[in-house]
């Protein structure tokens, strides 16, 4: 498993059907991994249950979310979980078919990631299903 330690910066780009986290760790250079739709509507889902715990569950029950689909990319994240973790860091988890992946995010960091991703996956709100662009969106 790679581990990041803590990741700041985060940027978060769609393009080819899948999602490009990608961060800068504090011992090293910039990080990037692959997740598909469905594990960046897991992470979504996730930090709305832990930054929202009284909001979480009306608002992730209307939210669309992504079915699962196999792939043979061996990089690709299909899966993400978060934890709260120690000393207000969040440990976020990526599974791979190679292994997977882990980085420390603070909660500030964390709350810019929930947002980043929101907008991304519902960019016409929690129940709409097209995109701006007019495209469907699972």
């Amino acid at each position: 498993m790679k581990d990041y330690g803590v990741v700041t910066d985060f940027q978060l780009e769609f393009r080819d059907g899948v999602f490009n986290l990608s961060g800068i760790p504090h011992q090293g250079n910039l990080c990037v991994q692959v997740l598909s739709r469905r594990a960046a509507h897991l992470l979504w889902y996730a930090l709305t249950q832990h930054l929202f715990p009284s909001d979480a569950p009306p608002i992730t029950s209307i939210a669309g979310t992504a079915p699962l689909s196999l792939t043979d990319h061996p990089d690709l994240t299909s899966h993400v979980d978060v934890r709260p973790g120690r000393d207000e860091l969040y440990e976020v988890r990526g599974v791979t078919r190679t292994g997977g992946w882990r980085m420390l995010v603070s909660s500030a960091d964390v709350q810019w990631l929930w947002a980043t991703l929101d907008v991304t996956l519902y960019p016409v709100g929690w129940e709409g299903r097209e995109s701006r662009s007019g495209a469907a969106y699972a």
